[in-house]
């Protein structure tokens, strides 16, 4: 299972949803859980939009104002919801995985701004979890961080860290260690590039236990100072998956060919319904050699300007750009 947690400080439906879209696809999310999205009455012709297709179920949060707004979405068939809880900076969703019996309780988390506020939800959230039973995850953005090392050139307040030690402690929850990037939100001001690990994934203890070898990666950030945190759990099991087909494929010259080739080639001794199956089987598996030839020939050049620019944000972290530096950065971008 993959869980893509990301803060996108306002979700449009043009290039944001289109970065999502491909993420997803990307990285095979079953539950994408989005903070900030500044919208409410999200239709579904949008929602289809930043999922990809129209497989899917939500839950929202709607903003207070222009500030906020949480949206958890997933793969309709994946997870079946039993219930939610709504408040203004969480979100949880309870249900079932398909492929096992356990009771999961998924919170999208926005952390207030201000010191009483994050008191306060710290609160709400021990509430939750002594009023219900299960595996209990959180996403999001808590808008704190646990330790001086978790910012830089930014601001540390020892009392909010504390608090929410205190919270993590409290609530007997665990943290997988990040790969990719220490820091997992950047902002550009008057006085420099500011970084922080304000943006994690923490889980009950009975979770860790179960999947010690889950992997938490910092992906690059795109149209967002926050960098998607993307949880992968492989040993639940989902069943099949489907073999989708694009009818933009049949404008391709190339893609007759490789039809033509394995209805040519194919050749079966047995019962006309086995016959059928193995010709399809072997068609499949063409269709999705040249389908991943076509994709890595096409995104060649996008992915060397990600890879170039994800070294540069790598970079960012120890030491400021030089001019010829901050120059390429913002060429990678352009590309992308």
């Amino acid at each position: 299972m993959n869980v893509l947690s990301t803060n996108v400080r306002g979700l449009g439906v043009d290039r944001k949803a289109k970065w999502i879209r491909d993420l997803r696809k990307a990285e095979k999310v079953q539950l994408l859980m989005v903070q900030e999205s500044g919208r409410s009455d999200i239709p579904d012709a949008d929602v289809s939009l930043i999922w990809g297709n129209s497989n899917w179920e939500k839950e929202v949060v709607d903003p207070v104002g222009r500030s906020g707004g949480l949206i958890c979405i997933w793969e309709k068939g994946t997870f079946s919801l039993s219930s939610s809880v709504k408040d203004p900076n969480f979100l949880l969703i309870s249900g079932h995985l398909k492929g096992s019996s356990d009771m999961f309780n998924f919170v999208n988390v926005y952390g207030p701004q201000n010191q009483v506020g994050k008191r306060d939800l710290w609160t709400r959230l021990l509430d939750l979890m002594s009023s219900r039973s299960g595996l209990w995850f959180f996403a999001g953005d808590f808008n704190v961080v646990r330790g001086p090392e978790e910012r830089r050139n930014s601001k540390y307040k020892p009392l909010c860290a504390r608090e929410f030690n205190e919270f993590i402690f409290e609530a007997e929850l665990c943290e997988y260690e990040l790969k990719g990037s220490r820091f997992t939100f950047m902002v550009e001001g008057r006085n420099g590039k500011k970084f922080s690990k304000i943006d994690r994934i923490l889980v009950y203890k009975s979770f860790q236990n179960r999947w010690p070898d889950a992997c938490v990666r910092v992906l690059p950030r795109g149209f967002s100072g926050h960098n998607p945190l993307l949880i992968s759990v492989n040993n639940l099991n989902f069943g099949p998956r489907p073999f989708r087909f694009f009818s933009s494929w049949l404008e391709r010259p190339e893609f007759g060919k490789v039809v033509e080739d394995v209805l040519v080639d194919f050749w079966f001794s047995g019962p006309p319904d086995q016959k059928l199956l193995n010709k399809l089987k072997i068609l499949r598996d063409k269709i999705r050699s040249w389908r991943d030839e076509m994709r890595f020939k096409e995104g060649e050049e996008e992915a060397k300007a990600k890879e170039e620019l994800e070294e540069l944000d790598s970079i960012m972290e120890d030491r400021d750009l030089s001019v010829e530096e901050e120059w390429v950065r913002l060429e990678c971008k352009k590309k992308i």
